[in-house]
């Protein structure tokens, strides 16, 4: 297993994305896709583009991976438990072509080579708010006449080519820290700002809604991501090792600070750019380190 030496700085970014992946969710942001769903220009949503003989991407990034968030009650997501190969179910993992599911990319890596000719489905759900880091490169959502792989265009543009909109980048700024208690640590006191970019007001409005009166006032238990067992495979799929953002929360060998989000601000709203639309929400955080930390 590869050495991982997260950074305070990291950790709280990570832990701030898994907490809100789960929370929107749970919150209804998703969609489902349907076994013969079509989509804007009458194709299928269901049916992969064979990029090369191993690899199938949707029309969509971010598959639902968590098994800890089902969202709405009556429109639960898809666990995704494998694909269909010419009307042949092929479990993740084993059947002829040994698929293995890309949640990240939004698609299927398989074992061996499929034929051409071959037809591959699948059931899925997917986010419809992707997280990412200041590094995020943005350019191919703001410059692509794609806005959109859903109502953009009728042409087939396979998840990895461009990046989806909305998006919500984590972007940690001011950090003031201070003695906690005599011999008892650090207080941190940590600004994260969230830039949206989405492509319409209603979309921008339930963003902004959640980072912030939804948000105000929680407490994120932290999770130590240099612990954490080995979660995904090298196609993207989860790893035999795989747990879910709660129940690493819980597990007290693997627990980081606690994050305490202090108050929530909207500073940018309805501001648009090139046809979209911008906003900036901001945290003010807590948490501390122990001596040495």
């Amino acid at each position: 297993m590869p050495i991982r030496r997260y950074d305070n700085s990291a950790q709280v970014e990570l832990n701030i994305k898994s907490h809100l992946e789960r929370e929107f969710i749970d919150n209804g942001l998703y969609q489902n896709i349907a076994s013969g769903q079509l989509r804007i220009g009458g194709q299928r949503s269901d049916v992969l583009t064979r990029i090369t003989s191993t690899k199938y991407e949707s029309f969509f990034n971010d598959w639902v991976l968590e098994t800890d968030a089902s969202g709405v009650t009556g429109f639960e997501t898809v666990n995704v438990s494998g694909v269909t190969v010419d009307g042949v179910f092929q479990p993740r993992g084993s059947g002829t072509y040994l698929p293995e599911i890309d949640f990240n990319g939004g698609g299927v890596v398989f074992g061996v080579n499929i034929p051409e000719t071959s037809t591959v489905e699948a059931v899925f759900s997917y986010k419809e708010t992707h997280f990412d880091f200041p590094d995020t490169f943005l350019s191919p959502a703001l410059f692509s006449e794609f806005k959109d792989n859903v109502v953009g265009t009728n042409v087939s543009v396979p998840s990895g080519f461009i990046t989806q909109l909305p998006v919500v980048v984590i972007d940690l700024q001011n950090r003031t820290s201070s003695p906690h208690q005599l011999g008892g640590g650090t207080e941190i006191a940590q600004q994260v700002v969230f830039h949206v970019l989405a492509n319409s007001r209603r979309q921008m409005n339930r963003i902004v809604d959640q980072l912030s009166t939804r948000s105000d006032r929680k407490v994120i238990q932290g999770v130590d991501f240099n612990k954490t067992p080995v979660l995904f495979t090298s196609n993207g799929d989860r790893a035999s090792t795989y747990e879910n953002f709660t129940n690493m929360q819980a597990n007290n060998a693997l627990k980081w600070e606690k994050l305490y989000i202090d108050s929530t601000r909207v500073v940018e709203n309805n501001n648009v750019f090139y046809g979209f639309h911008r906003a900036r929400v901001d945290w003010n955080l807590t948490f501390y380190l122990p001596s040495g930390g």
